[in-house]
């Protein structure tokens, strides 16, 4: 419908005035195709930018020396940031996108010149720049068709568009009736369709023709009158009508004819329909493929065995082809970028700055490097804004990241991944000022920007953002960490409304899972010191029982952290393996032994955590309902943290128990009462396990011959998304399973992919403890009794198993190494103290003609066998150190490395020093025994263990033997690292010792006794 005619076009130049209307139009919609087609290469904010200065510098810089011009480079970066997309280097396509921008700017200024005659033309459909111009070109379009069908070639005139107005109110009840009436057709059809579809009716049956349409209305009303009085017979009817014609078209006339006769009763009729459906199609395949009859259960064992083998290849396989696809692309990085990185690799000083580096050559370095591991402050300190970008962004627990520090990361990707968990803690925020939605000035924001800006800044992470902002999400229900029910269960049922998934386990809480254990301790309203002693000893007793597991204590309080750490730091003296333990680095590089309270333990995990509740009772026998940070807002976030920090065992020391705990206010301390209920007793409320019964008669024919053996069998195990078929119970530890039984029933021909069915989840079982054994339905239909003796045979060796774990042999760390004379000499006298260690100290004229690297041969063969005199046995690297030193470098750079080398090769050539490995020594190749002490070394690598000579270390452990007869691994690593002057006994010096202990005993020098 036009717009209403304004008082405007009343005049007497009403054409020109419609004219001028309708070429406004044309701009106004011609400004929105520029506007839209601008926005896919350019951000919004470049429209409002002055593009003049770099149209003038991109103008001036036709020269092919332009990049070297400053104003040019400033205008090209500016027009770089100002686009979404790839730039183009052209310096024509850089001039053309200017000049479309300012072309742009230009036509709004136009436009917004015409603002006035704009709203009053066109009224309140006007809106300045923001007009819908397609809409305003159609309305005047419109209007002109009209009059120029009404004769006119001049265009409208006001009687023109009077005239119009009167026809379009006179016409517009018919048009209203009209929609009506489609509105309702259109509801018809819907509920009509709606209904054919739950009835599944045939129109062509019930009405005698294939179209509603096409039946008059009062047929189908009369016919839906009668079908609503008799609807319930009417159902049943079609249901039992569409189930006999299923039958006919099946083939099951027999069984619908002894249906319909009572031959056969309807409780019956699906049991007999499944069994004879499964002879059939047995009969069909095995027609088509008489190997069928042949299948033989060892052989698919066989295969599946080696379809696992071969999908661990194709993982190994697959890493390794990414790593060549890497490899070959690194060959099609930019080449003025990747010489810049080439160049900075050679270089001996004066390195680029890591922001610049990135700055000059970032698109090489991420060739070279795809994946970045940075913090929040390294993005913003090392990458520029604008520079470089990144496909997808990863952001790990951020439940702990703020929404500040995490958008400098999401403005330079294009993808974001956000992975945390809201139930656990936020970032701290004790040095926060709480803004709550006001600006700078104290005023509340009045643009939108500003307050979606406050609202971000409201947001406790970029988790929270996240979730405010609808983006999408999908929960994670495995939980891998723990490899016991126990030490997930509380912050399940607590937390997550038992939405976590994870296998079960065969052992009972106690060496795996949590414990619970009593101390009789005093709370004295800071800490607990006698649970603090008790905790030591625990760490103490791990230290020497467990050592290969990781151990982590984690208290409530600082104060309580802080008594921990005070009792074993009065242990080591006594204890030289706990200092060891506790200073030592894992596998993974991190320490195997930390004490934090629970602020600081998220993101950690250990084998064996130890939680130290710390509050309690005071001397008087009086206890505070206060349980520190766990009673304030969000301490139930807080346990959450603690309680899932445990790999294997989490073993709980409090000086108070659950019962101890009145009426707890607060979500903290109600986690916290229920947490200690179920370590103490293994209760959870609101937890209720129904007797799981097995799922097939396969399964009940195989539990019914274990109970026949005399075994104790439960079937489904575990939770409803992993549960094991059957679960032979221990007949010597009833509450621990002994065997797990699969069968390929249901659940393993429901797997959807071959690899979960056949290698992970039998992997994830036995990394949580399992002996796995599986039964083939064809083997236990035929051969039931050879597949009996079989499953038992497994309980036996499942059996035997267990047992030798029980009674494990002494290990080579347990065993005591004695001398190998008979009887050993014993030397009760203290050993003399070890000689101190003296490093080559001399002059090198020739410093100042020659660089090391460059020094004749000769010439630096004789400084190689001056240090070895001085210092043999010596490792070939730190002779290369030390002659680096003598000459005043700075660093011992390949080149050096080399040269040294070379020298000592040519030295060993003509017999002025020996060479034993990465070893030198003199001539004769005989050393006098001694063991030096190296703790006052200025060189600090003379320290490392790698670099200690084999012969010394052997020297070492040969005289501690002699004064103590018999030592313990552990304690012959100590006593051989107090003679090389080392205060901490670190793993790698441990190995060093073990390998020569080996040594040793090879060659008839000890002995290991039980």
């Amino acid at each position: 419908m036009p717009p209403a005619v304004p008082d405007l076009l009343q005049s007497a130049a009403f054409r020109e005035q419609f004219s001028r209307a309708a070429d406004l139009a044309v701009q106004a919609a011609k400004l929105s195709s520029d506007h839209d087609q601008l926005l896919q290469h350019v951000f919004a904010e470049a429209l409002d930018d002055d593009w003049d200065a770099v149209q003038a510098a991109l103008a001036r810089g036709r020269s092919p020396l332009r990049r070297f011009n400053r104003a040019y480079r400033n205008a090209v970066a500016k027009l770089r940031s100002a686009h979404c997309g790839k730039l183009s280097r052209s310096h024509r396509h850089l001039l053309a996108r200017v000049d479309e921008l300012q072309g742009f700017q230009h036509r709004r200024c136009e436009l917004q010149q015409q603002d006035g005659f704009g709203s009053a033309a066109f009224g309140p459909h006007w809106d300045g720049e923001h007009s819908d111009g397609r809409l305003l070109v159609a309305a005047t379009d419109w209007i002109t068709a009209q009059a120029v069908a009404s004769g006119r070639r001049r265009g409208p005139s006001l009687p023109d568009i009077v005239a119009l107005q009167r026809r379009v109110e006179e016409i517009q009840p018919l048009w209203r009736l009209k929609s009506l009436l489609q509105r309702r057709d259109k509801k018809w059809k819907a509920a009509w369709q709606k209904v054919a579809r739950t009835l599944k009716l045939s129109v062509s049956a019930a009405f005698g023709h294939g179209e509603i349409e096409k039946v008059p209305l009062a047929t189908v009303r009369a016919r839906l009158k009668v079908w609503l009085e008799g609807q319930d017979t009417l159902a049943d009817w079609n249901r039992l009508d569409a189930a006999a014609r299923a039958c006919s078209d099946l083939g099951l006339h027999k069984l619908r004819a002894q249906l319909g006769a009572g031959r056969l009763c309807p409780a019956d009729a699906e049991s007999v329909f499944r069994y004879a459906r499964a002879e059939a199609v047995w009969r069909r395949l095995a027609a088509d493929d008489p190997l069928l009859e042949e299948l033989d259960g060892a052989e698919r064992t066989a295969r599946v065995a080696a379809f696992r083998r071969a999908d661990e290849q194709l993982r190994n396989l697959a890493a390794q082809e990414l790593a060549l696809l890497h490899h070959r692309a690194l060959q099609d990085g930019p080449a003025d970028q990747m010489s810049t990185v080439k160049s900075e690799i050679l270089k001996r000083r004066r390195h680029l700055a890591l922001r610049e580096l990135l700055h000059r050559a970032g698109e090489a370095v991420i060739k070279i490097k795809p994946i970045f591991l940075m913090s929040p402050l390294s993005v913003a300190q090392f990458l520029r804004p604008g520079g470089l970008t990144f496909d997808i962004l990863v952001i790990d627990e951020a439940s702990q990241v703020r929404p500040a520090d995490a958008l400098g990361a999401i403005a330079r990707a294009r993808q974001i991944i956000v992975v945390g968990d809201a139930k656990q803690l936020p970032p701290t925020s004790f040095f926060d000022r709480q803004l709550e939605g006001m600006d700078e000035d104290g005023q509340e924001p009045d643009d939108a920007a500003a307050i979606q800006a406050a609202q971000a800044a409201d947001m406790e992470s970029i988790l929270t953002l996240c979730e405010a902002r609808s983006v999408p999400a999908a929960g994670l229900r495995w939980h891998y960490r723990s490899h016991h029910p126990s030490l997930i269960e509380v912050s399940n049922d607590t937390f997550y409304d038992n939405r976590l998934s994870y296998p079960p386990s065969p052992d009972p809480a106690g060496e795996r899972g949590l414990t619970f254990t009593k101390v009789e301790g005093v709370y004295d309203r800071r800490s607990n010191p006698r649970e603090a002693q008790e905790v030591a000893r625990a760490v103490l007793h791990h230290a020497r029982s467990r050592r290969g597991e990781t151990l982590g204590v984690a208290t409530f309080s600082v104060v309580q952290r802080d008594a921990i750490l005070h009792e074993l730091e009065l242990r080591p003296a006594e204890y030289p393996e706990l200092e060891g333990f506790c200073r030592e680095e894992g596998a993974d590089g991190h320490e195997p032994f930390f004490v934090k309270n629970l602020e600081n333990v998220q993101g950690d995990e250990r084998d064996v955590i130890f939680i130290s509740v710390g509050y309690g009772r005071n001397a008087q026998g009086s206890l505070a309902q206060n349980f520190g940070p766990v009673s304030q807002d969000g301490g139930e976030r807080r346990l959450n943290v603690l309680f899932t920090r445990a790999r294997r065992h989490c073993r709980v020391f409090a000086s108070i128990t659950y019962s101890d705990i009145r009426s707890p206010r607060g979500a903290g301390p109600r986690a916290l009462k229920r947490f200690l209920k179920f370590a103490e007793t293994g209760e959870m409320p609101r937890r209720a396990r129904a007797r799981l019964e097995p799922e097939s008669p396969f399964e009940e024919a195989v539990a019914a011959a274990l109970l026949r053996a005399g075994y104790e069998v439960n079937p489904q195990v575990g939770m409803a998304d992993f549960r094991i078929d059957l679960a032979v119970r221990d007949p010597a530890a009833p509450e621990r399973y002994l065997l797990g039984v699969e069968c390929d029933g249901g659940r393993y021909h429901s797997s959807r992919w071959a690899r979960e069915r056949d290698r992970l989840r039998q992997s994830v079982l036995e990394q949580k403890g399992w002996t796995m054994h599986r039964i083939w339905s064809t083997d236990w239909f035929w051969r039931s009794k050879e597949e009996l003796q079989r499953l038992l045979q497994a309980v036996d060796a499942a059996q035997a198993r267990r047992d030798a774990w029980s009674s494990p042999e002494p290990s080579a760390a347990d065993r005591q190494i004695v001398i190998a004379r008979d009887p050993p000499i014993t030397n009760n006298e203290s050993l003399p103290p070890a000689v101190p260690y003296r490093e080559a100290e001399f002059e090198i004229p020739e410093r100042e003609e020659y660089h090391l690297r460059d020094a004749p041969l000769k010439l630096v063969a004789d400084y190689v066998v001056k240090v070895v005199g001085c210092e043999a046995p010596v490792h070939i690297d730190e002779v290369a150190r030390r002659l680096r030193r003598l000459w005043g470098h700075d660093s011992t750079g390949p080149r050096i490395q080399e040269q040294v080398r070379d020298a000592a090769g040519y030295a060993v050539e003509h017999g002025r020093i020996a060479c034993d490995g990465s070893f030198l020594c003199g001539a004769g190749g005989a050393v006098e025994p001694v063991v030096r002490d190296r703790s006052e070394v200025k060189s600090l690598t003379l320290r490392k263990p790698a670099l200690l000579p084999p012969v010394e270390v052997e020297w070492a452990i040969l005289q501690v033997h002699e004064q103590n007869v018999a030592l313990s691994a552990e304690k012959c690593a100590v006593q051989v690292a107090r003679r090389f002057g080392f205060r901490a006994t670190s793993p790698e010096l441990r190995r060093v010792v073990a390998a020569a202990v080996e040594r040793l005993v090879a060659q008839g020098s000890l002995k290991f006794i039980d």
